[in-house]
């Protein structure tokens, strides 16, 4: 590999369909289409010619609705969907207080997302997951962790399968392989900085998962893996979870917490640089401090 990739890293976009009053706007959890129009082209044009690729990570939409999606597609139809790489997330797929179930939703993620997703599976059932060449020594693959009704999440044997190929097949042999999803990996999703509430959110299968990155790390001398995940609001950056391996959370856009988005350079070597490692936040929210006392559980 004979350079560096930039990758522009969002996830947890939450764009509403509604312009009524609701808790979830309240706290600052969603916005519609209108609110993030000026922030989000903002962000993607400051990064318009220094980031390669931008990866979201999933819950793009507060409810998976038609209306939801056609905002967030009219902000970015400026842009190449070439630039964008994406995954679903629960409030996309399988969030439970909505009345669809999977059998409408992922394929309507997959029908609205079509442009931003690579070309060639898109009629199947077996979709997930993706697997895109980057160039310059780069692979990505992408994971549908999304479970029914429940913001819990899981990769799933057949996916696993496939990371399993993805990892040690001959096809990417000598790429740093880049692996996107929308559950949290390798940490605690503590949802309140300092306030811990274990609503059952995690990865299921996220010891299987570990085993196959560690399996990897130790019989591959290559250039390293990169785990992209979203989910629990936060930002963080973990390289000792499994030596050789980069675990990159990457915060809300746009939510009360205190970064909302992140930006990484994956050197030649595979290491791991945030371009933004003291970033001040863009906005303060209602309930950033308070909400905790007035929402003991909450599903992300």
């Amino acid at each position: 590999m004979s350079d560096s990739l930039t990758l522009l890293l969002l996830s947890d976009i939450h764009c509403s369909g509604a312009r009524r009053f609701t808790f979830g706007r309240m706290i600052g959890e969603s916005r519609t289409a209108a609110e993030l129009r000026d922030p989000l082209t903002a962000l993607l044009d400051s990064f318009k010619g220094k980031a390669d690729f931008v990866f979201i990570a999933g819950d793009t939409t507060d409810h998976g609705l038609e209306q939801e999606y056609d905002g967030f597609l009219s902000i970015i139809s400026g842009y190449d969907p070439a630039w964008f790489c994406i995954v679903p997330g629960n409030h996309d797929i399988s969030n439970v207080n909505s009345p669809n179930l999977r059998e409408v939703t992922v394929p309507r993620f997959k029908n609205r997302m079509r442009a931003l997703l690579p070309p060639g599976e898109l009629e199947s059932d077996e979709y997930f997951p993706w697997v895109r060449d980057l160039g310059r020594g780069f692979a990505a693959l992408g994971l549908d962790s999304t479970l029914e009704r429940t913001a819990a999440g899981r990769i799933g044997p057949r996916q696993l399968e496939r990371v399993r190929g993805f990892l040690q097949g001959d096809g990417f042999r000598n790429h740093h392989k880049i692996i996107l999803l929308h559950h949290d990996v390798t940490g605690d999703a503590d949802y309140f900085s300092g306030f811990e509430i274990p609503y059952g959110n995690g990865l299921a299968d996220r010891e299987e998962f570990l085993a196959l990155l560690a399996e990897h790390a130790r019989h591959h001398r290559g250039p390293g893996v990169t785990v992209i995940a979203g989910h629990t609001h936060h930002k963080r950056l973990d390289t000792h979870t499994v030596p050789g391996v980069n675990f990159v959370n990457t915060p809300s856009f746009g939510s009360r917490f205190e970064h909302d988005f992140s930006a990484i350079e994956i050197a030649s070597d595979g290491r791991v640089r945030d371009l933004f490692p003291d970033a001040a936040p863009r906005r303060v929210r209602l309930f950033k401090t308070l909400g905790r006392f007035f929402v003991p559980r909450m599903k992300t």
